[in-house]
């Protein structure tokens, strides 16, 4: 593998100017293909990678728009007096059909921690669940993250707004109060 470049020899060395260009070519050339090569895979496999995402989101959102409908079948399941809120003694009522439909989701739940799921549900306090509240709540609780610190976090954000809300009010009573003192 020897070839013979005796009759190119003359060429280059009378032409330096050819010498140099054919170089550069090769040079510049080789590093061009190499990052062209190097820029059509890397963006396949971006586009793949996107593809990939959006299936999984999809699949994602469906999923969770299939389990929103469960969610709202079982609380119409469990409004037994059919007023749109749960009381606790309805929830009491149909434990069991609630523990049976988490442990179908593989949701590890004993009947102690359901009333404390239902005050964390309640979020606005007022001593029974509506729809909304329960929906949301079961799909926290039968999402991959670590769901009941994400509900209880937001238990504590709703009774911490609540109290600012009576603070405030309070403290508006209050400034009325020191009002009508140095009026008189």
């Amino acid at each position: 593998a020897q070839p013979d470049l005796q009759p190119f020899h003359e060429a280059m060395f009378e032409q330096p100017a050819l010498s140099c260009f054919l170089i550069t070519f090769v040079i510049f050339g080789s590093f061009g293909l190499i990052a062209l090569l190097t820029g059509v895979i890397s963006e396949s496999i971006f586009e793949k990678n996107q593809f990939r995402q959006e299936e999984e989101r999809m699949e994602r959102e469906s999923r969770r728009a299939k389990m929103r409908q469960e969610c709202i079948g079982l609380f119409r399941g469990i409004d037994s007096d059919s007023s749109g809120t749960l009381s606790m003694d309805e929830v009491r009522a149909k434990a069991q059909l609630i523990l049976d439909w988490f442990m179908a989701r593989e949701v590890r739940l004993d009947k102690a921690s359901l009333e404390g799921i239902f005050t964390i549900m309640d979020m606005d306090q007022s001593g029974s669940i509506d729809e909304g509240e329960f929906v949301n709540g079961l799909m926290q609780l039968c999402e991959a993250v670590r769901p009941m610190s994400i509900m209880e976090l937001h238990y504590q954000m709703a009774k911490c707004t609540s109290k600012v809300e009576s603070t405030d009010a309070n403290i508006d009573k209050i400034a009325r109060t020191v009002e009508k003192l140095v009026d008189s």
